[in-house]
Formats: C-alpha cells, structure tokens, sequence
C-alpha cells in the first residue's frame, strides 16, 4: 500500500446526494487520519458543516470553491483538466503538502467525451479514481468484456496509466466494469446522514395528524426524479385510506410534461388527501424527520442506474418502499426485500399499496442488512479499498 496521506475530493454537482457524500466521505476519511481537500460548489456550505462536526479536526481539512458549469467536446474536458490540476497544485503549494490521490464523485462529465490517454496523462498527472453513475451502458447486451474499452465510450479513461481504480454505486455491475478496465472496482455505499433533531419533528407531527388514520405515502425530490407515478397514484388511490405527501425540488420533478400534467389535475381536483410542497431540503435532519413521519416511501425514477437518495435512509428508519421492478432499485428492493418492486402500471402501484394495507408486517432485518451496507463502517472499507494501491 502507498503511503497516502492527502485526497482530494471533488464534487462538480451541486445536490443533497453530493452534499452529504462530501461530509461523510470526509469524516471517515478524517478518522483514518487523513488529510483531506474539498472542492465543492457548496465549499461554504460543507465547511462550516465539518467545522462544526469536526473542530478538533481543523487543521485536516480545506474546502475550497469549484464551479459547476458543464463542459462538452475536447477544447473545453481538456481546459477543465488542465484548471483543475492548477488548482490541486496551488493547494499543495499553500498547505505544504502533496495530493497523493483525487477522488471524482462524479467522474461521467470528466470522463466524457473521452480524449487520448496520452494527452489525458500530460494534463493531469495525480494519481485519480472517481464514482461512475450512470452505468446503463454495462447493461447493453452487445457490451465486449474482457476487452479494452475504445476511446469515446463512458469508461475508456480508467484505463489511464494514473487511475488507481474505479467505484460504482451499482452493484450488479461492478464485475463487467472490472472486466473491460483491468483494475479493481469498488462498490461504494449510498451513504447517508441518520440524524433528527426535536425541531425537526413539526412538520411531520402536522402531516401525521392531517393524515388521521389514514396511511402516509410519502416521496422527497432530492435530484431530477420523474414523479409522474407518484402524482398519478395519488390521484387515483383511494381517499379514505391513503394521504399522500411530495416535497422537495418539485420544479425539476414537473419538467416533464407528464409530470406536470399529473400535478397539475391533481391540484385542480383538489383532493383532500395530500400534502404537496416544494421545500429546499438541505438538512438531512429535515430529510430524516420527514421519512420518518411516513408509513410507506415511494421510490421515483430517475431515469438512469442511481439508487434512489430514499432507498438507504427508508431501510433504516424501517418504512417500507415501492419502487419501479424495471430500475435499479426495483432490483435492490427485491433483492434485499426491503418492499415491493412494483410493476410499470398504475394498477401494480395500487396493488401494491393494497398489500402494504392489508399487511403492515415487513421484515426489519432485512432493513437493517440493506442499510448496514450503506453504513459508515461499509464507507470505511471501501475507502480502505480505495487507498490500497
């Protein structure tokens, strides 16, 4: 194992996923004794936060500002590349140190479109690894294993002679990734934040006595999730027994015009069994305390191989899920058996629903493995893995 001491973290998505993946990857990696470097759009944000979770580690850490405009084509990857080997440079110029691994959660935009190695190489000479999310690509059925990426495909950098592994949050296809780049692959956890503070408890104290006996079905919007499901079910489900609750980034959810359709005759109806809200969900305490506040959480799609941000916190406050049999969670959901992977029609939601009503026992220990694979310890390992090269 080299002796790594300093990573840098860099997150150009600016979201609650990579929010809380910047605290959490920074608190283990500060346990470990590490130095790490935080280059995020939300640097202020994730700075006082760690400054206020980790005083006595002050001096481990620096946060610094990193813009999130995407960039496409070779003039502008190859710019980007070049800016950020400036700004990593700079960093270890100012702190005294050396960067001895960079960390890209996510990778996609930095690795696509793909330039040469070669020239890859000369623009960035740190050692790299990063978190591939959309690996929809490893699902095609004329997908070459066992064979070097060509250039222009997703994962074709990682065969650059500075990348020391690649990560997925896709465990099903951590071996055909594994296959094509000849590297190992970590499957990292969809970590998060478990924390609830007495405050907190408003909200859902006032969704819990608006529902009165009805169940709550409830979804957060934390990232571009298609919630047309969602608000049809809600127009659909019986009244009497069911209250149905959306928060969160409602604006990206009602982009598309199915979407926003749906909530629009939901609204216009006025239905007297559900709360719909847009709200700017920061905290993961406020996140947390709504989740808490459901019977049932509704996983929705978001159109590519991303577990679902609910998917981990759902399991670990025991609300059981529905989610869609044809994503990525429909898949953890049956695997794991943490709910019901529901078919792509309005009626498997509804039965779906009938199931939950007529059984509200759920196996908890089922739960409790799926979210101790999201855990902090998981997070732990997966970096020990990381830094093992």
């Amino acid at each position: 194992m080299t002796d790594v001491f300093c990573i840098a973290l860099v997150f150009n998505r600016s979201s609650y996923r990579y929010r809380t993946y910047a605290l959490q990857y920074a608190r283990v990696l500060l346990e470990l004794d590490k130095m790490v470097l935080i280059y995020s759009p939300d640097w202020i944000w994730v700075n006082e936060q760690l400054s206020i979770q980790f005083p006595w580690k002050a001096s481990k850490f620096r946060c610094f500002p990193l813009e999130t405009e995407p960039h496409s084509g070779f003039a502008a990857t190859a710019l980007e590349w070049y800016s950020m080997t400036r700004k990593l440079r700079q960093a270890e110029k100012i702190l005294e140190t050396q960067v001895d691994l960079v960390y890209f959660c996510p990778i996609d935009e930095w690795i696509s479109p793909a330039t040469g190695k070669s020239i890859f190489d000369s623009l960035f000479p740190f050692n790299w690894s990063g978190l591939l999310l959309n690996t929809g690509y490893l699902y095609e059925s004329n997908l070459k294993l066992n064979q070097d990426p060509e250039q222009g495909e997703p994962d074709y950098l990682f065969l650059s002679k500075n990348c020391v592994a690649g990560s997925i949050l896709d465990r099903y296809k951590s071996q055909e990734l594994k296959s094509r780049i000849y590297k190992k692959v970590v499957v990292m956890p969809d970590v998060s934040d478990w924390s609830i503070r007495p405050e907190n408890n408003k909200l859902g104290q006032q969704i819990r006595a608006l529902a009165g006996n009805r169940l709550v079905v409830g979804t957060i919007l934390l990232e571009n999730e298609d919630a047309y499901s969602f608000f049809e079910l809600a127009a659909h489900a019986p009244k009497e027994k069911y209250f149905f609750v959306c928060t969160g980034e409602l604006e990206a959810a009602t982009q598309n015009k199915l979407s926003r359709s749906a909530i629009q005759k939901l609204l216009i109806e006025k239905h007297q069994n559900n709360f719909i809200s847009p709200m700017n969900l920061t905290d993961s305490t406020q996140v947390n305390s709504l989740i808490n506040s459901f019977d049932i959480c509704f996983l929705n799609d978001n159109q590519n191989h991303t577990p679902n941000n609910l998917l981990t916190k759902a399991a670990y406050f025991h609300k059981p899920v529905i989610g869609a049999r044809t994503t990525i969670q429909g898949k953890l959901v049956e695997t794991f058996k943490t709910g019901i992977a529901a078919g792509p029609l309005l009626s498997d939601n509804l039965e779906a629903l009938e199931i939950f009503s007529q059984h509200s026992d759920f196996d908890k220990q089922m739960m409790d493995n799926y979210a101790r694979l999201q855990s902090l310890d998981s997070l732990k390992e997966a970096w020990e893995q990381l830094l093992w090269f």
